[in-house]
């Protein structure tokens, strides 16, 4: 698991979008706002997982997995479960 910043408190109830590494690649080196692992298209990397909408940070699969729940992430496009 990687490691809290204060820095990534930015992030609580942030709406993120679902990307991948074609999207990454089109706004420059992007990495983990958590991990550091970064959004390219080689083994090894992340290929996959979730950005702002301005694209100015990124979430790897495996830190969204870890950290969505204490930072009550909103995925755009998707609707919350109704709760009976």
């Amino acid at each position: 698991m990687a490691e809290h910043t204060s820095s990534q408190d930015t992030l609580k109830g942030a709406k993120l979008q679902r990307t991948d590494s074609n999207c990454a690649a089109k706004w420059g080196e992007a990495q983990c706002a958590f991990c550091s692992a970064k959004f390219l298209q080689e083994v090894g990397e992340a290929a996959s997982g979730y950005s702002t909408a301005d694209r100015e940070r990124w979430i790897c699969e495996h830190c969204f997995v870890d950290f969505s729940g204490h930072y009550g992430w909103e995925i755009e496009g998707s609707h919350p479960k109704a709760s009976n």
